[in-house]
């Protein structure tokens, strides 16, 4: 970016300074032009002079600091609960782990409030499931009623139990919502539910 890289190839933290550059000479061309850069960073590493206190956490990213100050947002995940069903494995029926819902939030974020807590279920092999993130919003907006192990689900959220579908469990939910799915999220889209915070003028 501003020399060549046998310039600091030799010092430590490399990794980290080429990537400060790079951030420091492109990141408001990126805006620009419109365009998005998505930096990931698999882990986190433990800072032994921080202090939790005050709702802090000791919880550093790893990479240097430019990255910290020169990205608009910066999302965190965080390993929440396991998805595990029964099945039939070679030594009968076993509990199995097919999935997990880590948490998901923003610890920076320039055009939104940050510290928003998103479930975001994944299913191992295939990734982020749209079906069970609807599984999980749905029933605290009035679209799936519990009544034990029954569900009452509907595509109007303020339909009487009478006019919603009678589904037993969560296998026969989980086909109701495939199968319906286009629907509601079209109906959620119109309502504001599926964003993670309202408008300014929907406040």
């Amino acid at each position: 970016m501003e020399g060549s890289v046998e310039d600091v190839i030799k010092q430590p933290g490399i990794d980290a300074r080429i990537r400060e550059m790079f951030l420091r000479k492109y990141h408001g061309e990126f805006g620009d032009y419109e365009n998005s850069v998505l930096w990931l960073v698999n882990h986190l590493s433990v800072d032994m002079g921080a202090s939790s206190w005050g709702g802090g956490t000791p919880m550093k990213s790893t990479g240097g600091k430019g990255v910290e100050y020169y990205c608009d947002r910066r999302f965190r995940m965080t390993i929440g609960s396991k998805l595990e069903r029964s099945e039939k494995t070679i030594n009968g029926i076993e509990t199995v782990k097919y999935g997990a819902i880590p948490k998901i939030y923003a610890v920076k974020n320039r055009v939104a409030r940050g510290n928003i807590y998103v479930d975001c279920p994944i299913v191992y092999g295939r990734g982020a499931s749209n079906l069970l993130f609807l599984k999980n919003i749905l029933p605290s907006h009035g679209y799936i009623k519990s009544k034990g192990s029954w569900k009452y689900a509907s595509i109007d959220p303020e339909a009487t139990d009478e006019d919603r579908e009678k589904l037993q469990g969560d296998v026969n939910l989980m086909k109701w919502l495939n199968a319906n799915y286009d629907e509601l999220v079209e109906d959620a889209k119109k309502r504001g539910i599926l964003r993670i915070v309202s408008n300014d003028e929907e406040e």
